[in-house]
């Protein structure tokens, strides 16, 4: 027999099927309703669930129309602010902000460096002595061939041409490719690289164009002397104390020279120039082992100059030569890493990063 059944005979008996018989069917009507309200549920999930996705859709959708837009806008102003910071610095230069902005995307366009790096390096310019215009434009100009040819950033690059250019007190506009050509020439000829020598040349130009020693010479050296030594950090730093040496000789030093009977002060490294003053000591008959000791009082000049007089400074001298006739070599190195992958997609990705900037122009 059914539960139900018994129940319901139970209730007979107490007086209670009357009760019994409506709680029945009032569970039975709540039972049909909640059947009828899961089917409703399920309905309205449904199209909570369409909606949900209708708006995963929308905002798809409207990142990626809003999110370019918002992109380009951003690089819009960070070039305008990085133009606007030139012309902070320009003074009363003729030269207005639309040429300047056009120029800058054009360099950028040419070497594959990013506007807004075009910009900072043409402020890094312009901060260093050139005039803006076409003098800082010639500057950027070939701190990008030495950039992209040598491997790094056309900002460090511009640093080192402006600070040899102005330690030697070159007309900007002039020297700066035969500079960059320069650099390159000792990049081939020595053991090190653009980004090295870009970063170490600061004192040495200082102290080599303060003591009269020619460029030529200066680079012709440190390539000679990064092989001997090994490292050009070290190599800028010995040859900075050897030529300051020579400029403000010790008692002990003049004591030496006078005894090998050779010039040893400014006024001769000025008119000889460093490796010929090398050569007249190194020739001397009087000429020891502890000579170099006695001349020279900083121990790492030591080290450089014994390094550079090993092969009877021939390999100075030949550099020095070589480094004279370097015209070209920034161009020519160029040129080769522009046929690169590597240096193709930089260029592309410069190039979607102007019209980035040239959509925020429009839209901002």
């Amino acid at each position: 027999m059914s539960i139900k059944i018994e129940v319901l005979l139970l209730a007979k008996k107490v007086g209670l099927e009357e009760t019994f018989t409506k709680a029945t069917e009032t569970i039975s009507s709540f039972a049909k309703r909640m059947k009828s309200f899961s089917k409703e549920w399920k309905d309205v999930a449904t199209v909570i669930t369409g909606v949900q996705s209708a708006m995963h859709i929308a905002d798809r959708a409207f990142h990626a129309v809003i999110g370019p837009l918002v992109a380009a806008s951003k690089a819009s102003l960070a070039f305008s602010r990085s133009i606007a910071e030139v012309q902070t610095i320009m003074g009363s230069s003729s030269v207005s902000m639309k040429i300047m902005r056009d120029q800058v995307l054009e360099t950028s366009k040419a070497f594959g460096q990013a506007p807004t790096t075009e910009a900072k390096a043409l402020y890094q310019a312009i901060s260093s002595g050139a005039k803006a215009g076409a003098e800082a434009q010639n500057v950027l100009h070939a701190a990008n061939l030495l950039a992209v040819g040598g491997l790094t950033d056309v900002f460090t690059t511009t640093d080192a041409l402006t600070t040899v250019l102005a330690s030697f007190g070159l007309n900007m506009e002039q020297y700066a490719i035969p500079v960059a050509d320069m650099f390159f020439e000792t990049v081939r000829l020595g053991k090190t690289d653009v980004q090295q020598l870009s970063q170490f040349i600061g004192q040495t130009a200082a102290t080599a164009s303060t003591a009269g020693i020619s460029m030529e010479e200066m680079f012709g050296v440190l390539a000679a002397g990064s092989i001997a030594i090994g490292d050009v950090r070290k190599t800028t730093t010995f040859l900075a104390q050897a030529i300051s040496n020579i400029v403000d000789p010790s008692s002990e030093a003049q004591k030496e020279a006078l005894r090998l009977g050779i010039a040893f002060d400014y006024q001769s490294l000025k008119a000889k120039g460093l490796v010929n003053i090398l050569k007249e000591m190194s020739s001397s008959s009087r000429f020891t082992a502890d000579s170099i000791s006695k001349l020279f009082g900083a121990v790492e000049a030591r080290k450089l100059i014994a390094a550079l007089i090993a092969d009877d400074l021939q390999r100075a001298n030949e550099y020095t030569s070589q480094i004279g006739k370097a015209a070209g070599a920034a161009t020519q190195a160029t040129n080769i890493m522009q046929r690169e992958g590597s240096e193709q997609l930089r260029r592309l990705d410069s190039d979607w990063e102007t019209i980035k900037i040239s959509l925020g122009d429009f839209i901002t």
